[in-house]
């Protein structure tokens, strides 16, 4: 999350003028995060997130507002699009689609212990399931073709910037991934980006889960293995083993991975590594302005890749 396009108080309250949604009281951009401007917003009806989408394009804005309504509609504690007036669940403005959506209770942990990270194992999963009856289908915008078209563009600079064995490993895990075929893994909803801020808990209890602008169809076990990279890895390798095993018992809790699952499970860590590694180095690459932007340090992820190609 973060802002890009300011937003004032005059446009705020023609954006409102098609809810009903009472007068607002407090409006404040939200600086984490790097894909959307997200404000979040107080009226006298209640507690709101309005999203402006800035990369995702506006043909692709009813896919995840429409998941978002059928995954709360079958018990995942993900927030509810607000319908305008007129029943549309997003809204047009300077070109851009957006959306105001619920504000949930709880707060984010930036790290979570093995009692956390078997909570969101198991919601993860039940996520996957309540996915399996949506009927519409994205493929992901940030799959193998693009992690290829992004390897091959940013390897002088990454070599430049970052030396040579940081460009020699990029190189060898890319061609490993391209390798890798995930199209016979078990396949449906993914959340895509399951980091820590993207969870929230109430008195120790999980009872969220937010910012699903990355959800697309793709293998489960590799949305599990970007959660493992985002939420359980730390660089003591007994430690991180105990923290990925909690989360995956606690997915297994509702659906037990396949044996050619577990299998790929390795390849499916580093390439989930590799992905977020290329998207942190694009961003650093060529920076978007904003109000309110973060750019993310890469290195995390090549920490983490490096980790897993030596486990």
């Amino acid at each position: 999350m973060s802002v890009f396009t300011p937003i004032s108080e005059s446009e705020l309250a023609a954006i409102l003028a098609d809810y009903d949604l009472g007068e607002p009281t407090s409006f404040a951009g939200v600086p984490e995060g790097i894909e959307n401007t997200n404000y979040f917003l107080t009226t006298t009806r209640g507690r709101y997130v309005l999203t402006l989408f800035e990369r995702v394009p506006n043909e692709d804005v009813p896919y995840f507002l429409q998941l978002m309504e059928h995954l709360a509609a079958r018990g995942i504690p993900c927030p509810r699009p607000i319908p305008q007036r007129n029943g549309a669940l997003w809204f047009s403005w300077r070109g851009k689609r957006g959306c105001i959506v619920q504000r949930l209770p709880g707060r984010t942990k930036a790290f979570l212990d093995e009692r956390e990270l078997r909570a969101a194992g198991a919601l993860l999963a039940r996520l996957h399931e309540a996915g399996r009856t949506f009927p519409q289908r994205r493929g992901d915008l940030q799959g193998l073709g693009w992690m290829q078209r992004t390897a091959s563009s940013l390897a002088p600079w990454v070599k430049a910037r970052f030396g040579t064995a940081a460009q020699r490993m990029l190189e060898e895990e890319m061609e490993a991934q391209t390798a890798l075929a995930l199209s016979s893994l078990p396949q449906g909803v993914v959340h895509g980006d399951l980091f820590a801020d993207n969870l929230l808990f109430a008195d120790a209890k999980l009872v969220g889960v937010i910012d699903l602008y990355y959800a697309h169809d793709d293998a489960w076990a590799y949305d599990l293995a970007i959660a493992a990279n985002a939420l359980a890895w730390v660089p003591e390798a007994s430690r991180c083993a105990q923290r990925v095993e909690a989360l995956v018992v606690g997915y297994e809790e509702v659906r037990a991975l396949t044996p050619q699952e577990q299998a790929l499970w390795p390849l499916l860590l580093r390439r989930a590594a590799l992905r977020f590694w290329l998207s942190r180095l694009a961003d650093m690459h060529a920076p978007r302005k904003g109000q309110m932007t973060t750019i993310k340090d890469p290195e995390e992820f090549r920490a983490r890749l490096a980790f897993w190609r030596q486990q």
